[in-house]
């Protein structure tokens, strides 16, 4: 009969069949579906460090708009302000930036790094509260900005273990936890 087949055994076959669904599929391979799960996570891996990076070279670009008139080797220059959601503390030329942080205005002053005397010094601001504190005793002077604390001795910064120059330029990004996320020198 036609092609080898009986009447019946066609008419079987064909009431065998499901009706198509109205509904489309995509289909794809597990070997498609493996490299997709790869290229997200990469991405993904990817994307956190690199936006730290471009938040570093950001603030590493950003001018201290505070001068010292005159050399002052026994203090360290400091000055902080309000920037780009976040509080930038410029000590010497390390920048401490204190992401998910504000700060309205500047303030500035000097750090003793040197001599004899017991000193302590703050900012605080309209409302009372103090956002920056220093206490100088023997050559180190213990910071503190918007209650982040830091060291500073002779041309050196210390932020949690970290031993940065403060003649050469820097940048501490810090978050909300007090975490430090990336350090960016040239």
């Amino acid at each position: 009969m036609w092609g080898g087949q009986s009447y019946r055994r066609r008419m079987t076959l064909g009431k065998q069949r499901k009706p198509e669904s109205k509904h489309v599929w995509f289909r794809f391979s597990l070997r498609t579906l493996l490299l997709l799960v790869t290229l997200v996570a990469i991405t993904l891996a990817i994307y956190e460090p690199l936006t730290l990076h471009f938040k570093a070279v950001h603030f590493f670009s950003i001018e201290n708009t505070l001068r010292a008139t005159r050399a002052h080797p026994e203090e360290l220059l400091y000055n902080i302000e309000g920037r780009d959601k976040a509080v930038v503390c410029h000590v010497g030329k390390v920048r401490i930036v204190l992401l998910g942080r504000t700060h309205s205005g500047t303030a500035g002053g000097f750090i003793p790094i040197a001599g004899d005397q017991p000193r302590r010094g703050s900012n605080t601001s309209v409302t009372g509260e103090v956002y920056f504190s220093y206490l100088y005793a023997n050559g180190k002077a213990a910071c503190e900005v918007h209650g982040f604390p830091f060291l500073c001795k002779a041309g050196i910064v210390e932020i949690k273990e970290q031993s940065l120059n403060s003649n050469s330029p820097a940048v501490v990004l810090v978050d909300a936890d007090d975490q430090i996320l990336k350090t960016y020198s040239q």
